[in-house]
Formats: C-alpha cells, sequence, structure tokens
C-alpha cells in the first residue's frame, strides 16, 4: 500500500508552471545518460545530474520538503536514477543545499543526518552513489566560447506533451527519462552573464536537468525557466560555467559532502 500511495503521489506532482520540464519531441534516453535523475519530494519533481558518487546538480528552485537532516537542518528530498523509476525504484535520500546568489543547488548523499522519512520511497537508503560514472563541471567561462546554433543536450524525466483543447493546457506523459537536443541563442545581453538561453526544448518537470555539451558528459547549465506556459517559448537555464557558480558548488560540496 505504501508504494503505491507514493508512487501516485508521484503521479500527480507534476503541474509546476512556474518550472522548466521534460524533453519536448525527444526520444527514451534508456541507459544513454545514466548520472542524470529524478529529484522528488512527494509533492513536486525535477531532474538533476550527479557530479560526484556524493553530490548531484540541480535547480535552487526546485526546494524540496521531504524532511530535515538531523545534523544540518537542510531539507531531504528522494532520487533515483533509474531510467523509470515509477517502475524500477532505485531511490536514494540526499540533502539539499541551495546556491543564494544564483538557480543552483546541490544535492548531498552522505549518512550524515540522512534517514528515509515515513512519507518517503519504500527500500530508499542514504550515502554515496558508487555504481554511476558522474557527469563534468565545465571549465570556466565555456559558454562565451560557443557560437550561435551550437547544439546543446538535454536529458530529463518530465512532460513529453501537453494535452490541448478545452481549457488550459493539462500534463500528457512524463516520468522516463528522455533525451534530445536544442541549440544555444549566443547573445550579449543583462541576462547572459548567468543564464544560457536555447530554443525550446524543456517543459514542466525537468528543472534543474543538465544541458550538456553535445556528445559529452560536460554540464553547461541546469534548466531554471521557460517564457512561456505551453513549453515551446526560450528556455533559460541557469550557467554552471560561471567562476562565482564553480566556486559556491566546490565550497559547498567540500563543506556537506565530506
Amino acid at each position: 500500500m505504501r508504494r503505491t500511495i507514493w508512487l501516485a503521489a508521484l503521479v500527480a506532482c507534476c503541474a509546476l508552471p512556474a518550472s522548466a520540464g521534460a524533453i519536448v519531441g525527444g526520444q527514451p534516453d534508456g541507459d544513454g545518460h545514466p548520472y542524470v535523475g529524478l529529484l522528488t519530494d512527494n509533492h513536486s519533481t525535477c531532474s538533476g545530474a550527479l557530479i560526484s558518487s556524493t553530490v548531484m546538480l540541480t535547480a535552487a528552485h526546485c526546494s524540496p520538503s521531504l524532511g530535515t537532516n538531523s545534523v544540518t537542518g537542510a531539507p531531504l528530498v528522494a532520487a533515483s536514477f533509474a531510467a523509470d523509476p515509477r517502475h524500477q525504484g532505485g531511490w536514494h535520500i540526499g540533502t539539499f543545499y541551495a546556491d543564494p546568489a544564483a538557480d543552483v543547488a546541490i544535492v548531498v548523499f552522505t549518512a550524515t543526518g540522512c534517514s528515509v522519512p515515513a512519507s518517503g520511497p519504500p527500500g530508499a537508503t542514504c550515502g554515496p552513489i558508487t555504481s554511476i560514472t558522474p557527469a563534468l563541471l565545465p571549465s570556466p567561462g565555456l559558454v562565451d566560447t560557443l557560437e550561435m546554433k551550437t547544439p546543446i543536450d538535454l536529458v530529463g524525466y518530465g512532460v513529453q506533451e501537453l494535452v490541448r483543447g478545452g481549457g488550459p493546457p493539462q500534463n500528457g506523459a512524463f516520468g522516463t527519462r528522455q533525451f534530445g537536443q536544442t541549440t544555444l541563442i549566443a547573445s550579449n545581453d543583462k541576462l547572459s552573464g548567468d543564464l544560457l538561453k536555447m530554443h525550446s526544448g524543456v517543459c514542466f518537470g525537468d528543472s534543474g536537468g543538465p544541458d550538456l555539451l553535445p556528445g559529452t558528459n560536460v554540464v553547461l547549465g541546469v534548466n531554471s525557466f521557460v517564457n512561456d506556459g505551453v513549453c515551446a517559448g526560450v528556455t533559460y537555464s541557469a550557467r554552471v560555467d560561471t567562476p562565482a557558480v564553480l566556486a559556491w558548488i566546490a565550497a559547498a560540496s567540500s563543506r556537506f559532502a565530506t
């Protein structure tokens, strides 16, 4: 019964109008990007990328509330790196820490202060994830070297389609890891120093999912928001390659993941 309740809540949780989401027009990823995982607190869903055995990169606005770490007081979140977590499970409990200056966060998988909440997924565990080869962080300023229309690989778990007609668009199929590709919109405006700008490709439920240098596991940014409500507009992602964000990731990882 507990498993049924958890999965039913996960199915119902993905309508988050302010956040970015799953790969529109993508294809099932299978085992193509095993370091990309789904995050949920039984109320909302995001994606993220494992960057070490103890650290996952995601978006700060995901802000989970599954419980709290008994040592640090930070919120707990459940993560699965299965291609279809609804049926394959494989849940891990991590602690969520947000960058106060950017839409970037890390989830730390250590045993310190971690416990499986009563409302969490059955069979979940605490501690490092050693069976997955992690993604890589970019070199500083890498995005600034990319040309207009550079392909960007997208991986996420959210909505693959929107059901239209008879009122506001409703969420369609979601919940499996999907892969797709979009292209970079190179710009030099007031947002470009902090945000990666891309053509459409994401939808509800994929906030925090990685934007990858094509054909690699190098994370350029994490999905932050889209500029319309039907997943057809420009996608904006928090850049991970800025010196400030890279420094925060290093400092937070050193403080909480060791």
